[in-house]
């Protein structure tokens, strides 16, 4: 998943920095979209044209290998695997205890007063529970919350003009519409999974950059392209002395040259960029976010003995027999299930004695999920196997 997802998050950058401005941010929110799901889940959707297809050639062989092993399973935890969780756990507490600080101090805020605000909730909320306040000290206007969200302006913005005040209410009701917030989240939660993983900060940062874009691009869309100047200055006076926590939307969050100058160059994408990004959206999602499909020549679903819902892929010759006069130049292994005894007890001491009492075909253990060890017995290993199972 790490790899996978990691793979997505290299191809999406690559993707933002040769378009740029030329596509529209929200194709590239997409994408990024795409790739915090396949770091997040378990799933595999095979597809024809998967990079890993062309990788691997047949992604069977790759991935099964591993699965197949000699030998019992240690009886405590990888270091690995202790190390990865240490560093999931105090990456997520880290987040945990900026985004609830943080929400400490906003519910100080008090209730903004304001008719323009009532007028502007009332036209543009569609139904949705949006409360806008005011805190002192704050320096840029932000949103949290999700069921309830709450726009949170400076206590200076009761004496804004009604321009200003629409286009930070625009800027963050879009943040809300779009359900920016909760991606954000989503992004974190992947972070603090492929903490280990560099790419996986790099999305964060660069959704980050995306999600503001396309905000300030449907603020300059809705007040035309007259007020790019006017919206410019306003995120610059309004920029943030320094990050919230990267759980929670900012309006002056992320304020860079590259932030302003992407507002001076929006222009409304056309129907052809439109169609162009959407295209490009599917191509990446269809080609790095998926997985190989299995090559039916190559394996079926062995069931574990102990435990049904356990399998391994063995090659599918495997269901016929060496004497198949049908097919008879293949490499065929008759596959059964050596019990010598409860799998669970069995072990390498009692290993000599099997191979005595199998008419000289190779025994291959494989360890479960559980304690449970299961030996399968075969008559040969075809080549495509060889290299790591023979070991």
């Amino acid at each position: 998943m790490s790899v996978s997802g990691g793979t997505m998050i290299l191809v999406t950058a690559l993707v933002r920095l040769i378009a740029g401005d030329r596509l529209p941010r929200r194709g590239y929110v997409a994408l990024w979209t795409a790739a915090i799901l396949r770091l997040l889940l378990p799933l595999q959707i095979a597809s024809p044209v998967s990079f890993y297809g062309f990788l691997a050639g047949t992604a069977v062989p790759v991935e099964r290998l591993g699965a197949i092993a000699v030998g019992e399973t240690p009886a405590g935890l990888p270091i690995w695997t202790v190390l990865w969780l240490a560093g999931a756990a105090v990456t997520g507490i880290a987040f945990a205890v900026s985004y609830l600080r943080c929400i400490r101090a906003f519910r100080t805020g008090t209730p903004l007063e304001s008719q323009f605000v009532d007028e502007w909730l009332a036209k543009n909320a569609h139904g949705r529970q949006v409360a806008v306040r005011a805190l002192p000290g704050l320096h840029t206007p932000l949103t949290y919350g999700l069921l309830h969200p709450v726009i949170l302006l400076p206590e200076e913005a009761e004496s804004w003009d009604g321009e200003r005040l629409g286009m930070v209410l625009c800027h963050e009701f879009t943040h809300i519409r779009r359900w920016d917030g909760a991606l954000k989240k989503l992004a974190v939660v992947a972070l603090c999974l492929h903490w280990c993983n560099p790419a996986a900060w790099l999305m964060v940062a660069l959704l980050d950059r995306d999600i503001e874009l396309a905000c300030d691009g449907a603020v300059v869309e809705h007040f035309g392209s007259n007020s790019r100047g006017q919206y410019a200055r306003l995120l610059i006076d309004l920029r943030a002395p320094q990050r919230d926590s990267p759980l929670v939307t900012g309006f002056g969050q992320n304020v860079t040259e590259r932030r302003v100058l992407g507002v001076m160059r929006h222009r409304r994408a056309g129907k052809m960029a439109v169609a162009v990004s959407a295209v490009l959206v599917v191509s990446v999602i269809g080609v790095f976010a998926t997985s190989a499909e299995r090559d039916p020549s190559m394996g079926y679903q062995l069931e574990n003995a102990n435990n049904p819902k356990d399998t391994i892929t063995v090659p599918e010759q495997s269901a016929k027999r060496a004497d198949d006069p049908a097919d008879s130049d293949s490499p065929a292994i008759d596959v059964t299930v050596f019990r010598l005894e409860e799998a669970s007890q069995l072990s390498f001491d009692a290993l000599p004695d099997a191979l005595s009492r199998s008419d000289g075909k190779e025994v291959i253990f494989v360890p479960t999920h559980s304690a449970e060890k299961v030996a399968y017995v075969v008559t040969c290993i075809p080549a495509a196997l060889q290299g790591g199972a023979a070991q």
